[in-house]
């Protein structure tokens, strides 16, 4: 599957606001705080592939790539990052496990990315 998806990393790099988010990332971790990626289901799936090219391109150290994880977006909305970057994954854009986690770590004080609708 991965070699069937080769261009998979340089797509999703295409993809609008992929930029910014990179660079929020960038911005975060250079703060000494957190990048969370968040997704249920098969969008949790997702969400550690995001989290590993995050990795790929942004860690320079081991402590820096262990401040760049996914986690499952129940869990996310139950005990949320009070601050850092928090990015969302959804392939319909509505699981609501995933906008619940966005708000609540909005609400802890974490930037947010992917949150395009209000709950």
């Amino acid at each position: 599957m991965i070699r069937a998806q080769a261009a998979l990393p340089d797509d999703l790099a295409a993809l609008d606001g992929a930029h910014a988010i990179h660079g929020a990332a960038a911005r975060a971790l250079a703060a000494g705080e957190e990048v969370v990626v968040v997704g249920c289901g098969t969008s949790e799936h997702a969400a550690m592939a995001i989290a590993a090219l995050l990795r790929d391109s942004l860690a320079t150290s081991a402590r820096d790539a262990r401040r760049i994880r996914p986690q499952q977006a129940l869990d996310a909305a139950l005990d949320p990052v009070p601050d850092g970057l928090v990015i969302g994954v959804s392939h319909d854009g509505g699981t609501r496990a995933t906008w619940l986690a966005l708000d609540r770590a909005r609400r802890a004080g974490a930037v947010t990315a992917g949150d395009h609708r209000p709950l």
